[in-house]
């Protein structure tokens, strides 16, 4: 059973293998010598599939590094050498220079040809230039996929602050250093200690890890595509065929006894038709036939994702906004859809909600959910017509059941013969955590014992399953968290940024590697559906993975100059100070003294004084590189006036604080 520890507990959290560090997958066989298969490769295009690969001079762990390159960076193999590790490395140009990488941090891809119909699609759903050369490569070997473009409508700085607060983003504190943030809260400076959140062993991510995770364009390639992955059902897309593809060499390629049972439960529908019309037209059927039991309301929104109420009304509002409100059935608040300019009206009406996502439709309803007729079906039947009915991905939940209880399906939380909870299955292992008095499989189960909700007790492998798709429409569908992505990064659901399931900043990465793995090259090649998060504001290209180690501590513990008084008194978070000497000194001595040992300091002892105002630098440099400056501009009385004074000082292009007295003559 795989548990998550950087979570919000408490919220029947599913597990999915976020205390983890991304697996390596074989691309290749190992060699044992350099033969004519490999030779074939030379020339070929190539596309790192792991996040963090370091570059070397030669094919060995043993040859130095020459730099970091990460998921998505594409080479052209332009040789191929046997490592020390028996390894296939393959070399390619690096910076002027031959680089290697070894075979199981790359993947061999087809190069883009051209695609009009492609392009013009890329266009039309308003993908920024900076997204198109990963889905173009991801079209040239995924051809069936589909991909949307998810805007979000959210400044990108803006998230990105709001994701650094408080224990939203985490990492592990055996990270390097620049994964842990230094900002306050989260780094104690006196000890160069990060603060611990969770259980003691994580600890807040840097702002440039969160930027990473974060930016979608550091993820358009296989295996973390699939975080992108709808996790609705979407007809015609996901089909049986695909399915039996999905769960072949597993145990869901076998039978399951069904009992025909009902439950009431919440459900999505969603239907991939074409968008039609211009967004003026809002309403697909009039307001007057839509009542409380029956009708479809349809809100075209190519600008947003979000949830939407049962029974809303539906008002016109200025400034071409249009507000959903509701009396709160499933939970939800009010949501705020942006609209075109030509909307200037929208009709008063209630009944069944749906809203119209770039092609995809959805519609949240509450209706009964039965299982199959009593009999044996096969499992990967069963997984279809739960998802079906409840509206979720049956690819989804079938990688999320072999994620949670293995290949085999040997595991006690669907054995049924747990000694103390007999007869309960839990096939994604909602609410399993371990407490005081129950293991994580035995609190699994219990879960799976009550009765409140989701068509539990599950005591039956059916009724599991379904009441799996159940529980996982409700409490990650409906919430507007439809993709892995979404789960952890909530830029989507109301309200933003809450109600997310991982604090762990790789969380969505690192699940979409099992997914992928989930999934074989044939069923690959089937139809998907892939809803990719764009911001506003992006930068110009894509995040940057931060790199350095060492303490990032670059503040000073003292600071002084002989025989006088800075202004104001030091302090290790100022950074600027003030000082004024006899117009007679031409040098003076300035000491300082590091916070942490292993930070260098420059720009002390002697110091000349040639300039009435002489902005004295005083340089930091933790042990990682983080570089900060301490300023301290001394005057020297009777130079000049306190024009010129004045005047230097804003030449120089430091605000130093400094207050030039009036005094006649000069200061």
């Amino acid at each position: 059973m795989r548990l998550r520890r950087a979570c919000k507990i408490g919220r029947f959290i599913l597990a999915f293998f976020l205390v983890c560090n991304f697996v390596i997958h074989p691309i290749l066989p190992t060699l044992d010598s350099v033969n004519t298969a490999y030779a074939n490769v030379n020339n070929q295009l190539a596309m790192v599939s792991s996040t963090g690969v370091n570059v070397r001079s030669g094919p060995g762990t043993g040859y130095r590094k020459l730099g970091l390159v990460t998921t998505g960076y594409k080479i052209q193999v332009k040789g191929t050498s046997v490592g020390s590790d028996k390894k296939a490395w393959y070399k390619f140009s690096y910076n002027g220079q031959d680089g290697y990488i070894r075979e199981d941090f790359l993947k061999f891809v087809k190069p883009y040809v051209y695609d009009a119909s492609f392009e013009a699609r890329l266009t039309s759903q308003g993908f920024p230039e900076s997204y198109k050369d990963g889905l173009r490569l991801l079209h040239a070997n995924y051809p069936s996929w589909t991909f949307y473009a998810q805007h979000t409508g959210l400044d990108w700085s803006y998230a990105v602050n709001e994701e650094m607060k408080g224990s939203r983003s985490l990492v592990l504190d055996s990270s390097i250093s620049s994964y842990k943030s230094t900002e306050e809260g989260k780094y104690d400076w006196n000890t160069g200690k990060w603060i611990p959140f969770d259980s003691g062993v994580w600890v807040g991510a840097s702002r440039e890890l969160v930027s990473y995770y974060m930016d979608p364009r550091n993820f358009l390639s296989d295996p973390y595509i699939f975080q992108f992955e709808t996790q609705d059902f979407v007809e015609g897309v996901h089909t049986l065929a695909g399915l039996q593809e999905l769960v072949k060499g597993t145990f869901l390629s076998g039978y399951v006894q069904t009992s025909g049972t009902s439950f009431t439960t919440q459900r999505v529908s969603t239907n991939a038709s074409p968008s039609t019309g211009s967004m003026a037209q809002l309403i697909s059927m009039p307001a007057q036939n839509l009542g409380p039991n029956g009708g479809s309301l349809i809100i075209e929104a190519p600008q947003t994702k979000t949830n939407l109420t049962l029974e809303a009304t539906i008002p016109a509002l200025p400034q071409n906004i249009v507000e959903v409100t509701g009396p709160g059935v499933m939970g939800y608040s009010n949501v705020i859809y942006s609209t075109k300019p030509e909307v200037n009206a929208v009709p008063q009406a209630s009944g069944n909600i749906s809203e119209r996502i770039n092609g995809i439709q959805k519609t949240f309803i509450t209706q009964n959910v039965t299982t199959l007729p009593a009999g044996t079906y096969t499992y990967a039947e069963v997984i279809m017509d739960a998802c079906r009915q409840t509206g979720m991905s049956p690819y989804s939940l079938t990688a999320t059941i072999l994620q949670e209880v293995g290949t085999k399906g040997d595991s006690q939380s669907i054995s049924g013969t747990n000694t103390k909870y007999p007869g309960y299955y839990n096939y994604i292992n909602v609410g399993a955590y371990s407490t005081s008095n129950m293991t994580a499989v035995e609190r699994g189960l219990w879960f799976a014992g009550q009765s409140e909700n989701y068509g539990r007790p599950w005591n039956t492998r059916d009724k599991a399953i379904y009441g799996a798709a159940s529980y996982y429409v409700s409490n990650f569908i409906l919430e507007g968290q439809d993709t892995l992505y979404l789960k952890k990064w909530n830029v989507n659901g109301t309200p933003l940024f809450e109600h997310q399931y991982m604090t762990n900043v790789k969380a969505a990465a690192a699940e979409s590697i099992y997914v992928s793995n989930a999934y074989s090259d044939t069923f690959k090649s089937l139809p998907n559906v892939f809803f990719i998060p764009v911001f506003n504001n992006m930068p110009a290209s894509a995040c940057p993975l931060p790199t350095g180690d060492g303490s990032p501590n670059n503040k000073l513990k003292s600071l002084s100059v002989t025989g006088y008084n800075i202004l104001p008194a030091f302090d290790r978070d100022v950074i600027v100070y003030t000082l004024v000497v006899p117009g007679n000194v031409t040098s003076v001595n300035i000491k300082a003294l590091p916070l942490h040992n292993a930070a260098r300091v420059s720009g002390t002892g002697r110091v000349e004084l040639p300039k009435a105002i002489n902005n004295c630098i005083i340089n930091v440099t933790a042990e990682n590189g983080d570089q900060r400056q301490y300023i301290i501009s001394i005057a020297r009385s009777g130079i000049v006036d306190e024009t010129t004074v004045l005047s230097q000082q804003y030449a120089s292009g430091v605000n130093t604080g400094f207050v030039v007295p009036v005094i006649p003559g000069g200061i």
